[in-house]
């Protein structure tokens, strides 16, 4: 009996000259907990994007609290398993804010300062280079 060999194409490499092939990824996925998870989408995938870890809610749970810790992780898993495409920025929908957000809202100058402090410190961390998301 005769044995052949078949090598299985990939995703991203059946369609690298038409388009990116996508997942979005959980912490599990991104920081490896989930192996069988996590070697699916090395293997497959060329493009990612964070499920939730670049909310407000996570970045910035609370007044004066930032925590980068996942978002670097993501953007970490993504450049060592050469990802052409990173996606997501930390300012998402107004439905990811927390809630302190919400309490700054009224009045509108008071949301307006909360935000652009937020921004500020993550535009600070990113060229500082002191984030994965700098790099």
């Amino acid at each position: 009996m005769a044995t052949t060999s078949c090598a299985q194409t990939t995703l991203k490499e059946a369609f690298k000259n038409d388009f990116l092939i996508g997942a979005a990824l959980s912490p599990a996925q991104f920081c490896e907990s989930n192996q069988v998870e996590a070697a699916l989408v090395k293997a497959q995938f060329n493009s990612i994007s964070p499920e939730n870890v670049m909310k407000w809610e996570v970045i910035h749970p609370e007044l004066g609290q930032y925590d980068f810790s996942l978002a670097d992780r993501y953007v970490a898993f993504g450049v060592t398993n050469g990802n052409s495409r990173l996606n997501d920025w930390p300012v998402q929908g107004r439905t990811s804010y927390p809630l302190h957000f919400d309490r700054a809202g009224k009045p509108k100058p008071a949301f307006d300062a909360v935000l652009k402090t937020a921004l500020e410190k993550t535009a600070v961390k990113l060229s500082a280079g002191e984030s994965a998301l700098a790099r």
